[in-house]
Protein backbone atom coordinates (compact mmCIF):
# COMPACT_ATOMS: atom_id res chain seq x y z
CA UNK A 1 0.00 0.00 0.00
CA UNK A 2 1.37 3.40 -0.98
CA UNK A 3 1.35 6.02 1.73
CA UNK A 4 -0.10 9.35 0.64
CA UNK A 5 1.89 12.51 1.26
CA UNK A 6 -0.57 15.28 0.47
CA UNK A 7 1.60 18.30 1.23
CA UNK A 8 3.59 19.93 -1.55
CA UNK A 9 7.31 20.72 -1.32
CA UNK A 10 8.48 23.94 0.24
CA UNK A 11 10.31 25.46 -2.71
CA UNK A 12 9.32 24.72 -6.32
CA UNK A 13 11.54 27.66 -7.36
CA UNK A 14 14.55 25.57 -6.34
CA UNK A 15 13.31 22.47 -8.17
CA UNK A 16 11.95 20.94 -4.94
CA UNK A 17 8.64 20.28 -6.63
CA UNK A 18 7.79 16.59 -6.29
CA UNK A 19 6.27 14.48 -3.53
CA UNK A 20 5.90 10.75 -3.01
CA UNK A 21 2.52 10.65 -4.75
CA UNK A 22 4.21 11.88 -7.94
CA UNK A 23 6.43 8.78 -8.05
CA UNK A 24 5.70 5.74 -10.22
CA UNK A 25 4.29 2.71 -8.35
CA UNK A 26 7.13 0.46 -9.56
CA UNK A 27 10.75 0.98 -8.55
CA UNK A 28 12.26 -1.35 -11.12
CA UNK A 29 13.57 1.51 -13.26
CA UNK A 30 14.93 4.95 -12.48
CA UNK A 31 12.88 7.98 -13.41
CA UNK A 32 14.47 9.94 -16.24
CA UNK A 33 14.88 13.10 -14.11
CA UNK A 34 16.34 11.28 -11.10
CA UNK A 35 13.38 11.99 -8.82
CA UNK A 36 11.95 9.37 -6.47
CA UNK A 37 15.27 7.63 -5.88
CA UNK A 38 14.67 8.16 -2.17
CA UNK A 39 11.04 7.66 -1.20
CA UNK A 40 11.37 10.00 1.79
CA UNK A 41 13.38 12.70 0.00
CA UNK A 42 12.07 12.34 -3.53
CA UNK A 43 13.89 15.44 -4.82
CA UNK A 44 17.37 14.40 -3.70
CA UNK A 45 19.60 14.03 -6.75
CA UNK A 46 16.86 15.19 -9.09
CA UNK A 47 17.67 17.29 -12.16
CA UNK A 48 17.02 20.99 -11.60
CA UNK A 49 17.80 21.17 -7.88
CA UNK A 50 20.53 23.14 -6.04
CA UNK A 51 24.06 21.86 -5.60
CA UNK A 52 25.00 20.90 -2.05
CA UNK A 53 27.99 22.33 -0.14
CA UNK A 54 30.70 21.13 2.23
CA UNK A 55 31.02 24.62 3.72
CA UNK A 56 28.47 27.46 3.61
CA UNK A 57 28.57 29.91 0.72
CA UNK A 58 31.08 32.74 1.11
CA UNK A 59 29.89 35.93 -0.56
CA UNK A 60 31.21 39.31 0.56
CA UNK A 61 27.70 40.76 0.78
CA UNK A 62 26.04 37.58 2.03
CA UNK A 63 24.16 37.37 -1.27
CA UNK A 64 26.15 37.12 -4.51
CA UNK A 65 29.27 39.32 -4.65
CA UNK A 66 32.57 37.39 -4.74
CA UNK A 67 34.42 37.08 -1.46
CA UNK A 68 37.11 39.62 -0.58
CA UNK A 69 40.66 39.12 0.61
CA UNK A 70 41.67 38.82 4.27
CA UNK A 71 42.06 42.61 4.50
CA UNK A 72 38.74 43.26 2.70
CA UNK A 73 40.35 44.32 -0.59
CA UNK A 74 39.50 42.63 -3.91
CA UNK A 75 41.18 39.29 -4.58
CA UNK A 76 43.77 39.17 -7.38
CA UNK A 77 42.49 38.78 -10.92
CA UNK A 78 42.06 35.12 -11.94
CA UNK A 79 43.95 35.90 -15.14
CA UNK A 80 46.90 37.19 -13.10
CA UNK A 81 46.79 33.99 -11.04
CA UNK A 82 46.71 31.89 -14.19
CA UNK A 83 49.72 33.63 -15.75
CA UNK A 84 51.75 33.25 -12.56
CA UNK A 85 50.81 29.67 -11.78
CA UNK A 86 51.06 28.21 -15.29
CA UNK A 87 54.40 29.82 -16.17
CA UNK A 88 56.75 27.30 -17.76
CA UNK A 89 59.55 27.74 -15.24
CA UNK A 90 59.99 24.20 -14.04
CA UNK A 91 61.33 21.08 -15.75
CA UNK A 92 58.31 19.08 -14.61
CA UNK A 93 55.96 21.24 -16.70
CA UNK A 94 53.23 18.96 -17.97
CA UNK A 95 55.34 15.87 -17.33
CA UNK A 96 53.75 12.60 -18.46
CA UNK A 97 52.56 9.97 -16.01
CA UNK A 98 54.54 6.75 -16.37
CA UNK A 99 51.56 4.44 -15.80
CA UNK A 100 48.31 6.01 -16.92
CA UNK A 101 46.93 6.81 -20.36
CA UNK A 102 45.34 10.04 -21.55
CA UNK A 103 42.03 8.18 -21.74
CA UNK A 104 41.72 8.86 -17.99
CA UNK A 105 41.20 12.54 -18.77
CA UNK A 106 38.65 11.85 -21.47
CA UNK A 107 36.58 9.47 -19.37
CA UNK A 108 36.68 11.97 -16.50
CA UNK A 109 35.04 14.61 -18.68
CA UNK A 110 32.44 12.11 -19.87
CA UNK A 111 31.77 11.17 -16.25
CA UNK A 112 31.31 14.71 -14.92
CA UNK A 113 28.88 15.40 -17.76
CA UNK A 114 26.74 12.58 -16.41
CA UNK A 115 26.35 14.08 -12.95
CA UNK A 116 26.81 17.85 -13.06
CA UNK A 117 25.94 20.86 -15.18
CA UNK A 118 25.38 24.41 -13.95
CA UNK A 119 23.74 26.37 -16.77
CA UNK A 120 24.72 30.01 -17.21
CA UNK A 121 22.63 33.15 -17.50
CA UNK A 122 21.30 34.15 -20.90
CA UNK A 123 22.98 37.57 -21.08
CA UNK A 124 25.80 37.54 -23.65
CA UNK A 125 27.87 39.94 -21.51
CA UNK A 126 28.90 42.14 -24.41
CA UNK A 127 30.98 44.50 -22.26
CA UNK A 128 33.24 44.21 -19.22
CA UNK A 129 30.76 45.35 -16.58
CA UNK A 130 29.93 43.24 -13.53
CA UNK A 131 26.28 42.64 -12.63
CA UNK A 132 23.94 39.85 -11.56
CA UNK A 133 24.40 38.00 -14.85
CA UNK A 134 28.01 38.83 -15.80
CA UNK A 135 31.24 38.39 -13.86
CA UNK A 136 34.05 39.28 -16.29
CA UNK A 137 37.69 38.46 -15.57
CA UNK A 138 39.78 41.62 -15.63
CA UNK A 139 43.08 41.52 -17.52
CA UNK A 140 46.13 43.78 -17.34
CA UNK A 141 47.01 46.28 -20.05
CA UNK A 142 50.12 44.27 -20.91
CA UNK A 143 48.36 40.89 -21.05
CA UNK A 144 49.99 38.79 -23.80
CA UNK A 145 46.72 37.48 -25.25
CA UNK A 146 43.64 39.34 -24.04
CA UNK A 147 42.48 42.92 -23.81
CA UNK A 148 40.04 44.57 -21.41
CA UNK A 149 38.54 41.39 -19.94
CA UNK A 150 37.58 37.77 -20.45
CA UNK A 151 33.79 37.77 -20.54
CA UNK A 152 32.03 35.28 -18.30
CA UNK A 153 28.35 34.68 -17.77
CA UNK A 154 27.37 33.82 -14.22
CA UNK A 155 25.79 30.49 -13.38
CA UNK A 156 22.05 30.58 -12.96
CA UNK A 157 21.11 30.98 -9.34
CA UNK A 158 18.18 29.58 -7.41
CA UNK A 159 17.01 29.76 -3.81
CA UNK A 160 18.28 27.15 -1.38
CA UNK A 161 16.14 24.06 -0.86
CA UNK A 162 14.38 25.78 2.08
CA UNK A 163 13.57 28.66 -0.30
CA UNK A 164 15.85 31.24 1.30
CA UNK A 165 16.84 33.72 -1.40
CA UNK A 166 20.26 34.53 0.04
CA UNK A 167 22.96 33.47 -0.33
CA UNK A 168 22.71 32.43 -3.95
CA UNK A 169 22.78 28.73 -4.72
CA UNK A 170 23.66 27.24 -8.10
CA UNK A 171 21.62 24.76 -10.06
CA UNK A 172 22.51 21.27 -11.14
CA UNK A 173 20.39 20.96 -14.26
CA UNK A 174 20.99 17.20 -14.63
CA UNK A 175 20.63 14.16 -12.38
CA UNK A 176 23.31 13.62 -9.75
CA UNK A 177 23.29 9.85 -10.18
CA UNK A 178 25.63 7.70 -12.25
CA UNK A 179 22.73 6.76 -14.51
CA UNK A 180 24.06 7.56 -18.01
CA UNK A 181 21.72 10.52 -18.29
CA UNK A 182 24.21 12.07 -20.71
CA UNK A 183 23.20 9.27 -23.09
CA UNK A 184 19.47 9.17 -22.31
CA UNK A 185 18.59 12.71 -21.25
CA UNK A 186 17.35 14.27 -18.03
CA UNK A 187 13.75 14.92 -18.95
CA UNK A 188 11.00 13.19 -20.90
CA UNK A 189 11.20 15.58 -23.85
CA UNK A 190 14.89 14.91 -24.54
CA UNK A 191 14.56 11.19 -23.76
CA UNK A 192 11.74 10.78 -26.27
CA UNK A 193 13.61 12.84 -28.84
CA UNK A 194 16.52 10.38 -28.64
CA UNK A 195 14.51 7.17 -28.86
CA UNK A 196 13.86 5.22 -32.07
CA UNK A 197 10.40 3.72 -31.56
CA UNK A 198 9.90 2.81 -35.21
CA UNK A 199 11.70 -0.55 -35.00
CA UNK A 200 10.20 -1.62 -31.67
CA UNK A 201 13.55 -2.81 -30.32
CA UNK A 202 14.23 -0.26 -27.61
CA UNK A 203 16.82 1.50 -29.76
CA UNK A 204 18.27 5.00 -29.69
CA UNK A 205 18.27 7.07 -32.86
CA UNK A 206 21.45 7.19 -34.89
CA UNK A 207 22.72 8.36 -38.25
CA UNK A 208 25.18 7.01 -40.81
CA UNK A 209 28.16 8.83 -42.24
CA UNK A 210 27.07 10.92 -45.24
CA UNK A 211 28.19 9.65 -48.66
CA UNK A 212 29.63 6.46 -47.17
CA UNK A 213 28.81 2.76 -47.42
CA UNK A 214 29.75 2.25 -43.75
CA UNK A 215 27.02 0.87 -41.49
CA UNK A 216 28.67 2.19 -38.33
CA UNK A 217 26.29 4.19 -36.14
CA UNK A 218 26.97 7.84 -35.37
CA UNK A 219 25.08 10.25 -33.15
CA UNK A 220 21.99 11.78 -34.74
CA UNK A 221 22.44 15.37 -35.93
CA UNK A 222 21.82 18.06 -33.36
CA UNK A 223 19.34 20.50 -34.92
CA UNK A 224 20.07 23.14 -32.27
CA UNK A 225 23.77 23.65 -33.01
CA UNK A 226 24.44 25.57 -36.21
CA UNK A 227 28.02 26.77 -35.66
CA UNK A 228 29.59 23.38 -35.11
CA UNK A 229 30.73 21.61 -38.24
CA UNK A 230 33.33 22.84 -40.68
CA UNK A 231 31.64 20.67 -43.30
CA UNK A 232 27.93 21.55 -43.28
CA UNK A 233 27.02 17.91 -43.93
CA UNK A 234 28.84 16.71 -40.81
CA UNK A 235 26.85 18.23 -37.99
CA UNK A 236 27.42 17.88 -34.28
CA UNK A 237 25.78 14.94 -32.57
CA UNK A 238 22.65 15.00 -30.44
CA UNK A 239 22.74 13.10 -27.14
CA UNK A 240 21.32 13.36 -23.65
CA UNK A 241 23.70 16.24 -22.85
CA UNK A 242 24.26 19.58 -24.59
CA UNK A 243 28.07 19.44 -24.30
CA UNK A 244 28.63 16.43 -26.55
CA UNK A 245 30.68 18.25 -29.17
CA UNK A 246 33.09 20.11 -26.88
CA UNK A 247 36.01 17.99 -28.10
CA UNK A 248 36.29 14.87 -30.30
CA UNK A 249 37.23 12.42 -27.53
CA UNK A 250 34.00 13.27 -25.75
CA UNK A 251 31.98 12.89 -28.94
CA UNK A 252 33.68 9.55 -29.57
CA UNK A 253 32.68 8.22 -26.14
CA UNK A 254 29.09 9.34 -26.64
CA UNK A 255 29.08 7.45 -29.92
CA UNK A 256 30.53 4.33 -28.30
CA UNK A 257 27.78 4.17 -25.66
CA UNK A 258 25.08 4.88 -28.26
CA UNK A 259 26.34 1.85 -30.21
CA UNK A 260 26.60 -0.25 -27.06
CA UNK A 261 23.02 0.54 -26.07
CA UNK A 262 21.74 -0.44 -29.49
CA UNK A 263 23.77 -3.66 -29.52
CA UNK A 264 22.43 -4.73 -26.13
CA UNK A 265 18.86 -3.73 -26.99
CA UNK A 266 18.99 -5.63 -30.29
CA UNK A 267 20.28 -8.76 -28.56
CA UNK A 268 17.62 -8.54 -25.86
CA UNK A 269 14.92 -8.18 -28.54
CA UNK A 270 16.11 -11.42 -30.13
CA UNK A 271 16.26 -13.24 -26.80
CA UNK A 272 12.88 -11.99 -25.58
CA UNK A 273 10.72 -11.43 -28.63
CA UNK A 274 7.64 -10.74 -26.50
CA UNK A 275 9.18 -7.73 -24.75
CA UNK A 276 7.72 -4.35 -25.60
CA UNK A 277 9.73 -1.45 -26.99
CA UNK A 278 9.60 0.30 -23.61
CA UNK A 279 10.74 -2.76 -21.73
CA UNK A 280 13.67 -3.32 -24.07
CA UNK A 281 14.69 0.31 -23.73
CA UNK A 282 14.43 0.36 -19.93
CA UNK A 283 16.20 -2.97 -19.43
CA UNK A 284 19.04 -1.85 -21.67
CA UNK A 285 19.25 1.48 -19.86
CA UNK A 286 19.39 -0.39 -16.57
CA UNK A 287 22.18 -2.72 -17.76
CA UNK A 288 24.23 0.08 -19.31
CA UNK A 289 23.93 2.18 -16.15
CA UNK A 290 25.23 -0.73 -14.09
CA UNK A 291 28.19 -1.26 -16.42
CA UNK A 292 29.00 2.45 -16.26
CA UNK A 293 29.01 2.38 -12.46
CA UNK A 294 31.26 -0.67 -12.50
CA UNK A 295 33.78 0.87 -14.90
CA UNK A 296 33.81 4.13 -12.94
CA UNK A 297 34.57 2.57 -9.56
CA UNK A 298 36.72 -0.38 -10.65
CA UNK A 299 38.79 1.22 -13.43
CA UNK A 300 38.56 5.02 -13.40
CA UNK A 301 38.72 5.87 -9.68
CA UNK A 302 41.85 3.74 -9.11
CA UNK A 303 43.54 5.96 -11.72
CA UNK A 304 43.02 9.10 -9.60
CA UNK A 305 42.48 8.08 -5.96
CA UNK A 306 44.99 6.14 -3.90
CA UNK A 307 43.96 2.82 -2.32
CA UNK A 308 43.70 4.20 1.22
CA UNK A 309 41.30 6.95 0.10
CA UNK A 310 39.16 4.44 -1.77
CA UNK A 311 39.03 2.21 1.31
CA UNK A 312 38.27 5.16 3.61
CA UNK A 313 35.19 6.14 1.60
CA UNK A 314 34.09 2.61 0.69
CA UNK A 315 34.70 3.00 -3.05
CA UNK A 316 36.23 -0.40 -3.79
CA UNK A 317 33.77 -2.80 -5.42
CA UNK A 318 33.45 -6.49 -4.71
CA UNK A 319 34.19 -9.10 -7.38
CA UNK A 320 31.55 -11.39 -5.91
CA UNK A 321 28.76 -11.21 -3.38
CA UNK A 322 26.74 -8.13 -2.44
CA UNK A 323 28.65 -6.89 0.61
CA UNK A 324 29.36 -3.55 -1.07
CA UNK A 325 25.71 -2.77 -1.71
CA UNK A 326 24.97 -0.76 1.44
CA UNK A 327 22.30 1.91 0.91
CA UNK A 328 21.39 4.71 3.30
CA UNK A 329 18.21 6.77 2.82
CA UNK A 330 19.85 9.43 5.03
CA UNK A 331 22.66 10.17 2.55
CA UNK A 332 21.96 12.94 0.06
CA UNK A 333 23.56 11.92 -3.27
CA UNK A 334 23.35 15.43 -4.74
CA UNK A 335 26.51 16.85 -6.26
CA UNK A 336 28.69 19.10 -4.12
CA UNK A 337 29.45 22.60 -5.35
CA UNK A 338 33.08 22.19 -4.25
CA UNK A 339 33.29 19.01 -6.33
CA UNK A 340 31.84 20.28 -9.59
CA UNK A 341 33.18 23.85 -9.43
CA UNK A 342 36.72 23.07 -8.26
CA UNK A 343 37.90 19.58 -7.28
CA UNK A 344 36.81 17.61 -10.34
CA UNK A 345 38.28 20.27 -12.58
CA UNK A 346 41.68 18.81 -11.72
CA UNK A 347 41.39 16.98 -15.05
CA UNK A 348 42.01 20.24 -16.90
CA UNK A 349 45.64 19.82 -15.85
CA UNK A 350 45.68 16.49 -17.71
CA UNK A 351 44.46 17.89 -21.03
CA UNK A 352 47.08 17.37 -23.78
CA UNK A 353 48.00 20.06 -26.29
CA UNK A 354 47.01 17.95 -29.27
CA UNK A 355 44.80 15.00 -30.16
CA UNK A 356 46.80 11.88 -30.99
CA UNK A 357 45.24 9.58 -33.58
CA UNK A 358 46.51 6.11 -34.50
CA UNK A 359 45.58 3.21 -36.76
CA UNK A 360 44.73 -0.35 -35.66
CA UNK A 361 48.44 -1.12 -35.29
CA UNK A 362 48.87 1.99 -33.10
CA UNK A 363 50.88 3.75 -35.76
CA UNK A 364 50.31 7.53 -35.55
CA UNK A 365 48.49 9.77 -37.97
CA UNK A 366 49.14 13.48 -37.99
CA UNK A 367 48.12 14.90 -34.58
CA UNK A 368 45.83 17.90 -34.49
CA UNK A 369 46.16 20.89 -32.15
CA UNK A 370 43.41 21.02 -29.56
CA UNK A 371 42.30 24.52 -30.54
CA UNK A 372 41.11 23.18 -33.91
CA UNK A 373 39.02 20.39 -32.38
CA UNK A 374 36.49 22.28 -30.25
CA UNK A 375 32.98 21.75 -31.64
CA UNK A 376 34.46 20.29 -34.82
CA UNK A 377 32.28 17.37 -35.90
CA UNK A 378 34.36 16.52 -38.94
CA UNK A 379 37.14 14.88 -36.88
CA UNK A 380 35.05 11.93 -35.70
CA UNK A 381 34.08 11.20 -39.31
CA UNK A 382 37.64 11.52 -40.63
CA UNK A 383 38.30 7.83 -41.26
CA UNK A 384 41.39 8.63 -43.33
CA UNK A 385 42.95 9.62 -40.00
CA UNK A 386 41.33 6.93 -37.88
CA UNK A 387 37.93 8.44 -37.15
CA UNK A 388 36.47 7.49 -33.78
CA UNK A 389 38.74 4.44 -33.50
CA UNK A 390 41.83 6.55 -34.11
CA UNK A 391 40.85 9.11 -31.46
CA UNK A 392 40.17 6.58 -28.70
CA UNK A 393 43.04 4.20 -29.51
CA UNK A 394 45.31 7.24 -29.63
CA UNK A 395 44.34 8.16 -26.08
CA UNK A 396 45.21 4.65 -24.90
CA UNK A 397 48.86 5.09 -25.97
CA UNK A 398 49.30 8.75 -24.99
CA UNK A 399 50.75 9.20 -21.49
CA UNK A 400 48.53 11.12 -19.10
CA UNK A 401 49.90 14.49 -18.01
CA UNK A 402 50.59 14.73 -14.30
CA UNK A 403 48.19 16.81 -12.23
CA UNK A 404 49.69 20.16 -11.24
CA UNK A 405 49.15 23.86 -11.84
CA UNK A 406 50.62 23.66 -15.35
CA UNK A 407 47.81 23.70 -17.89
CA UNK A 408 48.38 23.53 -21.62
CA UNK A 409 48.37 26.85 -23.50
CA UNK A 410 45.72 25.29 -25.71
CA UNK A 411 43.24 25.82 -22.88
CA UNK A 412 44.76 28.87 -21.17
CA UNK A 413 45.12 30.93 -24.37
CA UNK A 414 43.10 29.18 -27.09
CA UNK A 415 40.04 27.65 -25.42
CA UNK A 416 37.15 27.54 -27.94
CA UNK A 417 38.42 30.35 -30.20
CA UNK A 418 35.85 32.31 -32.18
CA UNK A 419 36.58 32.50 -35.07
CA UNK A 420 38.66 29.30 -35.16
CA UNK A 421 41.88 31.28 -35.64
CA UNK A 422 40.80 34.08 -33.30
CA UNK A 423 41.19 34.68 -29.56
CA UNK A 424 40.16 31.97 -27.11
CA UNK A 425 39.70 32.00 -23.35
CA UNK A 426 41.67 30.95 -20.28
CA UNK A 427 40.27 27.88 -18.54
CA UNK A 428 42.49 28.22 -15.46
CA UNK A 429 41.21 31.77 -14.92
CA UNK A 430 37.63 30.69 -15.61
CA UNK A 431 37.89 27.95 -12.97
CA UNK A 432 39.02 30.50 -10.38
CA UNK A 433 36.29 32.96 -11.32
CA UNK A 434 33.63 30.23 -11.40
CA UNK A 435 34.52 29.31 -7.84
CA UNK A 436 34.03 32.93 -6.79
CA UNK A 437 30.79 33.10 -8.76
CA UNK A 438 29.57 30.05 -6.82
CA UNK A 439 30.63 31.46 -3.47
CA UNK A 440 33.06 28.64 -2.68
CA UNK A 441 34.86 28.89 0.64
CA UNK A 442 38.61 29.42 0.51
CA UNK A 443 41.11 26.62 0.02
CA UNK A 444 42.17 26.92 3.65
CA UNK A 445 38.61 26.45 4.94
CA UNK A 446 37.93 23.42 2.73
CA UNK A 447 41.34 21.98 3.57
CA UNK A 448 40.39 22.20 7.25
CA UNK A 449 37.01 20.55 6.57
CA UNK A 450 38.94 17.66 4.99
CA UNK A 451 40.98 17.02 8.13
CA UNK A 452 44.15 18.93 7.28
CA UNK A 453 45.38 21.53 9.75
CA UNK A 454 44.13 25.07 9.29
CA UNK A 455 47.04 27.06 7.86
CA UNK A 456 47.92 30.26 9.76
CA UNK A 457 50.60 31.24 7.27
CA UNK A 458 51.84 30.08 3.89
CA UNK A 459 54.53 27.84 5.37
CA UNK A 460 51.84 25.79 7.10
CA UNK A 461 51.00 24.48 3.62
CA UNK A 462 54.29 22.60 3.34
CA UNK A 463 52.50 19.41 4.41
CA UNK A 464 50.76 19.29 1.02
CA UNK A 465 52.33 21.83 -1.39
CA UNK A 466 55.91 22.11 -2.67
CA UNK A 467 57.96 25.00 -1.35
CA UNK A 468 58.55 26.37 -4.87
CA UNK A 469 54.81 26.47 -5.49
CA UNK A 470 54.19 28.10 -2.13
CA UNK A 471 56.52 30.89 -3.24
CA UNK A 472 54.28 31.40 -6.28
CA UNK A 473 51.21 31.56 -4.04
CA UNK A 474 52.94 34.11 -1.78
CA UNK A 475 53.63 36.32 -4.79
CA UNK A 476 49.95 36.28 -5.78
CA UNK A 477 47.91 36.23 -2.59
CA UNK A 478 48.37 38.57 0.37
CA UNK A 479 47.21 36.02 2.96
CA UNK A 480 46.92 32.24 3.13
CA UNK A 481 43.15 32.59 3.68
CA UNK A 482 42.85 34.31 0.30
CA UNK A 483 43.83 31.26 -1.78
CA UNK A 484 41.02 30.07 -4.04
CA UNK A 485 39.99 26.43 -3.69
CA UNK A 486 40.89 25.51 -7.26
CA UNK A 487 44.28 27.24 -7.10
CA UNK A 488 45.24 25.59 -3.81
CA UNK A 489 43.90 22.16 -4.66
CA UNK A 490 45.53 21.92 -8.08
CA UNK A 491 48.90 22.91 -6.53
CA UNK A 492 48.94 20.10 -3.98
CA UNK A 493 51.46 17.32 -4.44
CA UNK A 494 49.62 14.11 -5.41
CA UNK A 495 49.35 11.61 -2.57
CA UNK A 496 51.34 8.40 -2.95
CA UNK A 497 49.46 6.08 -5.28
CA UNK A 498 47.07 8.78 -6.49
CA UNK A 499 46.91 11.51 -9.12
CA UNK A 500 45.75 14.38 -6.90
CA UNK A 501 46.51 15.94 -3.55
CA UNK A 502 44.77 15.37 -0.20
CA UNK A 503 42.12 18.11 -0.39
CA UNK A 504 40.82 17.21 -3.83
CA UNK A 505 41.08 13.49 -2.90
CA UNK A 506 38.86 14.19 0.10
CA UNK A 507 36.22 16.11 -1.87
CA UNK A 508 36.13 13.52 -4.65
CA UNK A 509 36.09 10.65 -2.16
CA UNK A 510 33.13 12.15 -0.30
CA UNK A 511 31.26 12.76 -3.55
CA UNK A 512 31.64 9.23 -4.89
CA UNK A 513 30.71 7.81 -1.51
CA UNK A 514 27.48 9.81 -1.66
CA UNK A 515 26.82 8.65 -5.23
CA UNK A 516 27.19 5.04 -4.15
CA UNK A 517 25.45 4.68 -0.79
CA UNK A 518 22.85 7.36 -1.51
CA UNK A 519 21.69 5.63 -4.71
CA UNK A 520 18.73 3.30 -4.17
CA UNK A 521 19.31 1.82 -7.62
CA UNK A 522 23.00 1.03 -7.06
CA UNK A 523 23.68 -1.99 -9.27
CA UNK A 524 24.94 -4.33 -6.51
CA UNK A 525 21.79 -4.13 -4.36
CA UNK A 526 19.68 -7.22 -3.73
CA UNK A 527 16.10 -7.95 -2.73
CA UNK A 528 14.56 -4.89 -4.34
CA UNK A 529 12.58 -4.54 -7.57
CA UNK A 530 15.54 -3.22 -9.53
CA UNK A 531 17.98 -5.93 -8.41
CA UNK A 532 19.88 -8.01 -10.89
CA UNK A 533 20.02 -11.72 -10.21
CA UNK A 534 23.34 -12.83 -8.79
CA UNK A 535 24.23 -14.47 -12.11
CA UNK A 536 23.42 -11.27 -14.01
CA UNK A 537 25.49 -9.23 -11.57
CA UNK A 538 28.47 -11.52 -12.11
CA UNK A 539 28.16 -10.93 -15.86
CA UNK A 540 28.12 -7.17 -15.37
CA UNK A 541 31.25 -7.46 -13.24
CA UNK A 542 33.08 -9.00 -16.18
CA UNK A 543 32.59 -6.01 -18.47
CA UNK A 544 35.50 -3.60 -18.76
CA UNK A 545 35.96 -0.47 -20.83
CA UNK A 546 38.24 -2.49 -23.12
CA UNK A 547 35.36 -4.92 -23.73
CA UNK A 548 33.03 -2.04 -24.57
CA UNK A 549 35.56 -0.75 -27.11
CA UNK A 550 35.92 -4.20 -28.65
CA UNK A 551 32.15 -4.35 -29.14
CA UNK A 552 31.70 -0.85 -30.52
CA UNK A 553 34.79 0.24 -32.43
CA UNK A 554 35.14 -0.67 -36.04
CA UNK A 555 38.62 -2.09 -36.33
CA UNK A 556 40.25 -3.05 -33.03
CA UNK A 557 43.06 -5.54 -33.55
CA UNK A 558 44.57 -5.80 -30.09
CA UNK A 559 43.90 -3.78 -26.95
CA UNK A 560 45.28 -3.52 -23.42
CA UNK A 561 42.85 -5.04 -20.85
CA UNK A 562 42.97 -1.86 -18.73
CA UNK A 563 42.59 1.03 -21.17
CA UNK A 564 43.09 3.57 -18.38
CA UNK A 565 46.72 2.42 -18.11
CA UNK A 566 49.42 2.44 -20.74
CA UNK A 567 50.39 -0.88 -22.32
CA UNK A 568 53.06 -2.67 -20.30
CA UNK A 569 54.21 -6.15 -19.45
CA UNK A 570 51.51 -6.15 -16.75
CA UNK A 571 48.93 -4.71 -19.13
CA UNK A 572 49.93 -6.39 -22.37
CA UNK A 573 47.62 -6.11 -25.34
CA UNK A 574 45.31 -9.04 -26.09
CA UNK A 575 42.78 -9.83 -28.78
CA UNK A 576 39.14 -9.03 -28.12
CA UNK A 577 38.36 -12.75 -28.01
CA UNK A 578 40.48 -13.00 -24.88
CA UNK A 579 38.32 -10.52 -22.97
CA UNK A 580 35.17 -11.71 -21.14
CA UNK A 581 31.95 -10.85 -22.92
CA UNK A 582 28.50 -10.03 -21.57
CA UNK A 583 26.22 -13.07 -21.74
CA UNK A 584 22.80 -11.56 -22.30
CA UNK A 585 21.13 -14.99 -22.35
CA UNK A 586 20.91 -14.60 -18.57
CA UNK A 587 18.27 -11.93 -19.22
CA UNK A 588 15.98 -14.47 -20.88
CA UNK A 589 12.73 -13.83 -18.99
CA UNK A 590 14.66 -13.89 -15.74
CA UNK A 591 12.02 -11.96 -13.85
Amino acid sequence: MRIAYAFRPACPAAGINKVYNDCPPSKRYRTIDGSCNNEFKVNWGKAGTPLERIRPANYSDGRSLPRLSHNCSPLPSPREISLMMTAEDEVRYHMPDKDFASFVMDFGQFLIHDISHSPVEGDLCGNCSTNDTCLPIQVADDDPSFSNCIRLRRSQHVPSKDCKENPWQQLNSITSFLDMSLVYGNNDVRANQLRDISQGKGLLKYTLKPNSSSTQMYLPNDPYITNCAIDVKLKCGLSGDNRTSEQPGLTALHTVFLRYHNQIATSLSEINQNWSNDRLYEETRRILGAIFQRITYSEYLPAILDASTRRLYGLELEDSGRNGAYYSPFVNPSVLNEFSSAAFRFGHSQVPSSVTRVNRYYEPYQPILLRFTFHNASIVYDEDNGGIDGILLGQMVTPLSQTDESLSEEITEHLVPRPIDGPGRDLFAINIQRGRDHGLASYNKIREACGLKLAHNFDDLLDSIRSSTIEKLKSIYKHVDDIDLYAGGICETPVRGGSIGPTFSCIIGVQFQKLKIGDYFWHERSNIQSSFTYEQLQEIRKVTMARVFCDTLQDVWRIQPDVFRLPSYKNNRVTCDELPNLNLNLWNESF
